[in-house]
């Protein structure tokens, strides 16, 4: 066997056995309660908080940022009035109290989730649907967000008119992909990737069909747009496939309402009578929808990423 033979082996070992781990990790928070799930989790961000410290750095820029943004504008929140380090302790344990609460809710009965997750706004995603061109919904790293993929669990006749679909970046550990996937699969939502090629995305979209494309990914070449009052590499995504498809496009937020509690509200971020949107008319209206959305919530925003730069 040739020393690259021997590489890639141990490579493969390496990722299948840390499969494994977060498939037992996975499968242990999914027997704990919301409650005691959400707990673990925030021990974690505690953690978490303590040992990266080069991250952490990036989430206080952040923090920063946004004080300044909401200081020029005469805005207040008073969870924005704690030190830097103190805000910054706070969503790492919110992010990750988050994440396993996510985890938890995948494993429970629809009952449980009615208690805690909501659906706001139906009128506005009944509207954009009216114009037979399927839509286009953006949303953010905001909570809970990978609860998205159960909106036809939480409400079994919205999956009996909306066909939904998401997408996503394939993740490098093949056994993990293969389990997101099918994961999200009895979910009844649609993974597309880059590999599946943008016409196949478009057929999907004019299926009279929907399609969930992240607003806040970090960009390392794309259109500039104002984002708290920076000028920011954006995605062309978003307005790539409204290109083809002239669908309409709205958003959805991650809104917290309570104890464990969330809802689930579309946005109607655009002109719906519109027939068509330029790329700049969708920057502006998804940024300026993400910066209300982050200001109103710090804590729960996945602020880890530098694209605030």
């Amino acid at each position: 066997m040739t020393q690259t033979n021997k590489q890639y082996r141990l490579k493969n070992f390496f990722k299948w056995f840390n499969f494994l781990c977060l498939l037992l990790l996975f499968m242990i928070v999914g027997r704990l309660s919301l409650k005691n799930a959400y707990k673990f989790g925030r021990l974690i961000g505690a953690l978490l908080f303590q040992i990266t410290n080069k991250r952490r750095k990036i989430v206080e820029e952040n923090i920063q940022i946004l004080k300044d943004w909401g200081e020029r504008r005469n805005l207040k929140n008073p969870l924005l009035n704690q030190d830097i380090s103190a805000i910054a302790k706070e969503i790492y344990k919110c992010n990750a109290g988050n994440f396993f609460y996510s985890w938890s809710m995948t494993a429970k009965s629809t009952d449980t989730l009615s208690k805690h997750l909501k659906i706001k706004n139906m009128e506005v995603l009944n509207k954009a649907f009216e114009k037979n061109k399927g839509v286009i919904i953006l949303f953010s790293h905001t909570g809970p967000w990978e609860l998205i993929a159960l909106l036809s669990k939480l409400d079994p006749s919205i999956s009996e008119v909306f066909n939904f679909a998401a997408v996503y970046r394939v993740i490098n550990n093949p056994y993990l992909n293969r389990w997101y996937l099918k994961k999200r699969s009895r979910f009844g939502i649609k993974m597309f990737s880059r590999d599946d090629g943008f016409l196949k995305i478009m057929r999907h979209v004019k299926n009279k069909s929907i399609l969930f494309i992240a607003s806040d990914i970090r960009m390392s070449t794309g259109p500039k747009a104002d984002f708290f009052d920076l000028k920011t590499t954006a995605s062309k995504i978003p307005y790539t496939f409204h290109k083809g498809t002239k669908a309409p496009m709205i958003s959805i937020s991650l809104v917290k309402s309570g104890d464990l509690k969330w809802d689930f509200q579309f946005n109607e971020i655009l002109p719906l009578e519109q027939d068509e949107y330029t790329e700049q008319n969708i920057l502006k209206a998804s940024n300026e929808d993400l910066e209300r959305l982050i200001f109103n919530d710090p804590y729960n925003y996945f602020f880890f990423q530098n694209r605030l730069k």
